[in-house]
């Protein structure tokens, strides 16, 4: 059996690509939001933390 192949599709400006090609700094922006709005809809408060080095 072969191992399966996991291809992580993102939405922006209405269409469809994969994660791999799409800007880092858009990427990480838009699945930080989706866990923030993830975590309060069960109850969980974002917090940021301070650098320290």
């Amino acid at each position: 059996m072969e191992k399966p192949t996991i291809i992580s599709m993102i939405k922006i400006n209405d269409e469809w690509i994969n994660q791999n090609d799409a800007p880092p700094d858009i990427a990480h922006q838009m699945i930080a939001q989706t866990i923030i709005r993830a975590a309060a809809n069960i109850g969980f408060k974002a917090t940021r933390k301070e650098k320290t080095a």
